[in-house]
C-alpha cells in the first residue's frame, strides 16, 4: 500500500507531503495507481519549479519514499498543490486497499 502524508501549516494550507511504499495494485511496470501518483507528484514539481519557487524535494529509492516541501507558499503555489491533493484524494476514494491519505499540522 502507498501511504500519503499531508502536512498543513497553522493556517491549514498544505506546504509538504511525504509518500511511501508501493500501491500493490499490479507488477511494478503496470501498476496505474503508482503510475497516477508518480505523473501527479511529477506534475506538481514540474509547476512549481516553472513558478520559481524555493522547495526540497527528495527520493528514497530503498524506501519508495518521496518527500516535498514547499518554502514559498504563494498563492499560485496552494492552488496548485491543493491540486495534487484534490487528484490523490479522489485515486484513493477510487482505489482505497492500494492508497491512504492521512493529514497533519505542523
Amino acid at each position: 500500500m502507498t501511504t500519503i502524508d499531508i502536512i498543513r501549516n497553522k493556517e491549514g494550507l498544505i506546504h509538504a507531503f511525504r509518500i511511501r511504499g508501493h500501491s500493490d495494485y499490479e507488477e511494478s511496470g503496470k501498476d496505474i495507481v503508482c503510475s497516477s501518483i508518480s505523473t501527479a507528484v511529477m506534475m506538481t514539481i514540474g509547476l512549481i519549479d516553472k513558478l520559481g519557487l524555493t522547495y526540497d524535494y527528495k527520493v528514497e529509492d530503498e524506501t519508495a519514499t518521496i518527500d516535498f516541501h514547499i518554502q514559498s507558499l504563494t498563492d499560485m503555489a496552494t492552488l496548485v498543490i491543493d491540486n495534487f491533493y484534490e487528484h490523490v484524494v479522489a485515486l484513493s476514494t477510487e482505489y482505497n486497499p492500494y492508497l491512504k491519505i492521512s493529514e497533519k499540522r505542523r
